[in-house]
C-alpha cells in the first residue's frame, strides 16, 4: 500500500531545462549580460575585467544546459584592420520554451534578482 503513494508530494526534476550558475561566478555574470545587453562579446567581457566571450558562452552550454546562439559579424578596428567578431546570447525561441514552465520561471526570476543584487555590489 506505501508504494502506491511513494511518489506523492516528491519533487520531480526536470532534466530538460537547464541549470541557474551560482551567483556572482563567472557563468552568472555571463548570463546576466547576455539577459541585460542582448549579445555578449569579448568587448562587453573585457569592459567588466572577464575573459574571453566564447569560452563562457561553452560552459554555458555544455555544463549548465542552456541553448546559445552564436552571431559573427564584420568590425574595422581603428588601424584598419578588418576582423571578424563572435557575439553570443541564449538562444530567444527556446527561452521562450523553457520561460513556459511556471517553476523554471519563478526561479529564473529569483536568480536574476539576485544576480542583479551582486552586479550592484549588493550581498547575493
Amino acid at each position: 500500500m506505501d508504494a502506491q503513494f511513494s511518489l506523492f508530494g516528491q519533487h520531480v526534476v526536470n532534466n530538460d531545462l537547464p541549470q541557474l550558475p551560482k551567483v556572482d561566478s563567472a557563468c552568472a555574470r555571463c548570463l546576466w549580460l547576455m539577459f541585460n545587453t542582448g549579445f555578449l562579446d569579448n568587448h562587453k567581457l573585457s569592459q567588466v575585467s572577464m575573459g574571453n566571450a566564447a569560452r563562457r558562452a561553452m560552459d554555458l552550454r555544455d555544463k549548465m544546459g542552456w541553448a546559445i546562439e552564436t552571431r559573427r559579424r564584420g568590425k574595422v578596428r581603428a588601424d584598419g584592420t578588418r576582423v571578424t567578431v563572435s557575439e553570443y546570447r541564449v538562444e530567444r525561441k527556446w527561452l521562450d520554451h523553457i520561460l513556459e514552465d511556471e517553476e523554471f520561471r519563478g526561479r529564473l526570476l529569483l536568480w536574476l534578482e539576485a544576480q542583479g543584487k551582486a552586479e550592484r555590489g549588493g550581498v547575493a
